[in-house]
């Protein structure tokens, strides 16, 4: 007899419930073998790199498959996937490799390359340095991928002025980053900088989005981007005073329980004033002139020589009738004063605050003093001057909390659902082990019925035992039922044997 008959011969001598045990227990555990299986041979992967173009991940990927190393591709292909325990060795690999960049670098020129023409030439330097340029703007925190196009013509001895270098630059900056004036004017002069007789004017940021990062930049030798700074400047300072201002009341009514507002007004005209003050009463002496004339002689008589010695009048000091002599004193004296004089001379740089205004609101529930007590506060934390036109509004109520009440909701059903996917992942293994262990019970159990071999009750002749089990069971006192044990108690004493195959007779038909 074939051994898949007796397989079916023993399968159909079972009884439907063991048929349906044995059927569960195999479903079981080759539910938990599989699961088992697969877990422990499952392989975690991690991104290699993401955000690719398609010359990227070609290259990316054709290394991979020479190396022998596993990978998956997500995201339309923009992201390379790794085993997690190599990601690190796989991606510095990568990297050192040059396979990460899209384009070559300087290391075009390391192979020696024989025939050459100057053409070639120049335009192997001119993707060289492309590149180049683009790997370092890459470097930027908030940009994700650069393109840089320069146009460098070409030099002419028949042209009499060379035309200008000018040069395009395209990002793609990353999720949630932006570009501040500053890094946009660092990535012009970067390039103008590294690209000879390119002027920074002459160079053009643009994003993805069609957005001209460069306008109002003033980029000229000539040109100021004034507005910009000063518009910059004014916001730093709104922005420094609010972080203050909420700093101090998150201390005083708790975290996100205060919102502050700062609006200024500024005066960025540089001014210089000379002022010159008289003080009448400080005189000094500058200069002094004095003029002395003296004359002494006889008297003369009336005439002389015409002219102004004639006309002078002489006082005679003797008497008219004899002769005498004549004096004469002059004295002239001119003194300049200086009157004290103060100068000054104040240089008002530009920038300073003309006017503030601040707006607080706050999400508590205060009185009228404490209110009062709060603007006070605020006053002397932004140092607020009344004669100068300052203002500021308090408002007392709460806030509008439903984005959070909302994003912790949100973050509660995630946190549910992980932890409901790890349940039912243990439970799972948990009913398969059961099962596992309960077929491995049954199996075992059916091992060692089929060690013993166990008689059935065919010819076994057990009529009179049997007969004795009936009337005891159909006793109706407990004096029949008692003679009725007695006989069979009498019987096992005569056939222990038969008694004995009796029972095993009966565990094994269940």
């Amino acid at each position: 007899m074939q051994k898949s008959d007796q397989i079916a011969a023993w399968w159909g001598a079972q009884d439907p419930r063991r048929r349906s045990v044995i059927l569960v227990s195999a479903i079981a555990f080759l539910v938990v073998l599989v699961s088992a299986g697969y877990y422990a041979t499952r392989v975690e992967y991690a991104p290699l790199f993401s955000n690719l173009d398609a010359e990227q991940a070609s290259s990316i990927v054709e290394a991979l498959r020479q190396e022998n190393i596993q990978y998956r591709l997500s995201h339309g292909g923009t992201t390379v996937l790794v085993p997690e325990s190599q990601l690190y060795d796989v991606r510095i690999r990568v990297a050192g490799e040059g396979l990460y960049n899209s384009g070559v670098g300087f290391e075009l020129f390391d192979r020696v390359q024989l025939g050459i023409t100057d053409f070639e030439r120049r335009l192997n330097h001119l993707r060289a340095l492309q590149e180049e340029l683009r790997r370092t703007i890459t470097n930027y925190p908030a940009i994700e991928q650069a393109r840089v196009h320069l146009v460098l013509p070409e030099p002419s001895v028949f042209a009499r002025r060379d035309a200008a270098a000018s040069a395009s630059v395209t990002l793609r900056l990353r999720p949630f980053q932006t570009l501040s004036a500053e890094q946009v004017k660092s990535i012009v002069y970067l390039v103008a900088l590294g690209v000879p007789n390119l002027k920074p004017e002459n160079v053009a940021v643009v994003d993805v989005s069609g957005r001209i990062l460069t306008a109002g930049l003033g980029l000229g030798e000539d040109s100021e981007p004034l507005a910009l700074r000063q518009s910059e400047r004014q916001r730093g300072l709104e922005r420094a005073m609010e972080d203050r201002l909420v700093q101090m009341l998150e201390r005083i009514y708790g975290p996100g329980k205060a919102v502050a507002v700062v609006t200024s007004q500024m005066n960025f005209d540089a001014e210089t004033v000379t002022r010159i003050v008289y003080d009448p009463e400080g005189q000094v002496i500058r200069s002094e002139q004095v003029r002395e004339e003296t004359f002494t002689g006889p008297a003369g008589a009336a005439g002389g020589v015409v002219g102004t010695g004639s006309n002078i009048p002489v006082y005679p000091t003797t008497p008219a009738t004899g002769e005498g002599t004549s004096t004469y004193q002059s004295i002239d004296r001119t003194t300049n004063y200086e009157i004290g004089r103060t100068e000054t001379t104040v240089v008002i740089a530009p920038g300073r605050i003309e006017r503030l205004s601040a707006a607080v609101s706050v999400n508590a529930s205060l009185t009228a003093e404490e209110v009062t007590r709060l603007e006070q506060l605020v006053r002397a934390g932004l140092g607020l001057n009344d004669a100068r036109g300052d203002s500021v509004h308090i408002s007392v109520g709460p806030f509008n909390e439903e984005h959070l009440a909302e994003a912790a909701r949100w973050l509660d059903e995630l946190a549910e659902r992980e932890r409901l996917q790890t349940y039912i992942r243990y439970g799972v293994m948990g009913a398969g082990g059961l099962l596992a262990f309960i077929f491995l019970m049954v199996l075992v159990a059916r091992l060692r019925k089929n060690r013993f071999e166990v008689p059935t009750t065919e010819g076994v002749q057990l009529v009179p035992l049997k007969q004795a089990l009936a009337e005891a069971a159909a006793a109706r006192s407990s004096v029949e039922a008692s003679a009725a044990l007695d006989k069979v108690k009498e019987l096992a004493k005569q056939q222990p044997e038969e008694i004995a195959q009796l029972v095993r007779a009966w565990f094994n038909e269940g």
